[in-house]
């Protein structure tokens, strides 16, 4: 290994672990292209550090590749290479999250050793002012864990509880792909109806005519994402369903439907409104009827941001200053999509809903749990949900995050298992929770 790239790889990782936050900067400052990606790196170190290196091997370039952990126990490969000439300078440093390699699996374990290194977890976690939320482990009906942690208002000094409730980012998806499943087992829709059939003035033409209903729930239908400039540029006028189609449906798909994967964000928004259309409600009392009611879901909505709706939190997003709120980044309302409200208990009470067959029937449940897209090995997008069936492990579920919000359901068929977890925070402070009960859990 290059005494000089072992040097500068050890002295980066040092400055990202120094509790000064100058430190990184320091480092960063004159070392040429790196320097663009300083703030980056700095916001990461907030949210994530400090990393615990895990190996490193000299790369065939020149250069180090190294694996380290961060706090939430995600893995990431480091590539950093250095100029060839003297003084040798970084000339990149890139980052990206991997798998957790073979033999840095966690154990799996009896519950009552899990509840107690859960309760480790978070004690270290709220000690330390990095998690915001609250949780709930059960099984089969039994609650075997529950918490609240940390602030649902820091201003108002309002502490979370297991009531509080959390806006939920993508989860919403779940509760879209039911609706859709519903009208289907109603003979209302076919998941194979074009756009166009349910939405005859859709703008594009090619949209309309190549996307079906199934490309849509699985995200193979090209949609794409509807956050970004145009987004902010309009966020205050985009009160409804139909606002979202008249702004981004003019773009045909991304790709030939069907033929490849990629998360569209959009396309729920296109579902939303097929569900609006065809059901003669809007998207909320839909759902507000048909699954949340036979759910019990009583704390879970979309309400507008304008609505004071009690107990819900303020998010609190990262930045140099510290925690700030999220508003300015929200949408008018919750969608189809994402961006409702819910708590950790309406989140258990929907997964059992759906495995004790409440909200749909036995053939549409088993497309939830075996229809969809290879995203990877042993893993399938589809009808609104992840499905993970590999090395004896299967589950079902969703993760929702953005600025300020993060939320994770995993439903576990063959143990009757369900963790929910929900947070106030930046992602991954739920989904880390969520993961790291998951990868622990017997499976038996």
């Amino acid at each position: 290994m290059s005494a000089s790239a072992a040097e500068a790889f050890s002295a980066w990782l040092e400055a990202f672990n120094d509790p000064d936050p100058m430190a990184l900067d320091r480092f960063v400052s004159g070392r040429g292209d790196i320097a663009r990606d300083s703030e980056a790196w700095a916001r990461y170190r907030r949210q994530a550090g400090p990393l615990t290196l895990m190996k490193a091997d000299e790369a065939s370039a020149g250069g180090i590749d190294a694996i380290v952990q961060d706090r939430w126990d995600r893995f990431l490969q480091i590539k950093l290479r250095l100029a060839d000439e003297p003084p040798h300078q970084i000339t990149m440093l890139r980052a990206a999250l991997i798998s957790p390699p073979q033999d840095a699996a966690p154990a799996r374990m009896d519950w009552p050793d899990l509840k107690r290194a859960l309760e480790a977890r978070l004690a270290d976690g709220v000690a330390k002012d990095w998690l915001l939320g609250a949780m709930v482990v059960t099984r089969n009906g039994e609650t075997l864990f529950e918490a609240a942690f940390g602030e649902a208002d820091r201003e108002a000094k309002i502490p979370n509880s297991l009531d509080t409730r959390f806006r939920m980012g993508s989860m919403n998806k779940m509760m879209t792909g039911v609706a859709a499943l519903k009208l289907d087992e109603a003979g209302a829709i076919s998941l194979d109806d074009p756009v166009g059939r349910h939405l005859p003035d859709y703008p594009s033409r090619a949209f309309a005519e190549k996307v079906t209903i199934r490309h849509l729930l699985n995200h193979t239908g090209g949609a794409g994402d509807f956050f970004g400039p145009e987004f902010t540029e309009h966020r205050a006028k985009l009160c409804d369903l139909k606002d979202y189609v008249a702004l981004f449906g003019h773009r045909d798909p991304e790709f030939e439907p069907g033929s490849q994967h990629r998360y569209a964000n959009y396309g729920y928004m296109v579902l939303g409104r097929i569900i609006e259309v065809v059901s003669g409600k809007s998207y909320d009392d839909y759902v507000a009827a048909d699954i949340f009611a036979p759910a019990s879901m009583t704390a879970t909505g979309a309400l507008p941001e304008s609505v004071d709706v009690p107990g819900r939190a303020v998010g609190y997003m990262d930045s140099p200053a510290g925690l700030t709120r999220n508003d300015a980044t929200l949408p008018v309302r919750g969608t189809s999509a994402g961006g409702g409200y819910s708590t950790v208990g309406d989140l258990v009470r929907f997964a059992e809903a759906l495995t004790a067959g409440r909200l749909l029937g036995a053939e549409r449940m088993a497309m939830i749990m075996g229809d969809g897209f290879e995203i990877e090995p042993g893993a399938r997008y589809g009808m609104g949900f992840v499905k993970v069936s590999k090395g004896g492990e299967r589950w079902l579920g969703h993760t929702g995050g953005a600025p300020g919000q993060n939320g994770i359901l995993r439903i576990f068929p063959d143990t009757g298992h369900v963790v929910a977890a929900l947070s106030n925070g930046d992602p991954p402070q739920a989904s880390s929770l969520g993961e790291f009960v998951s990868q622990r859990l017997l499976l038996a």
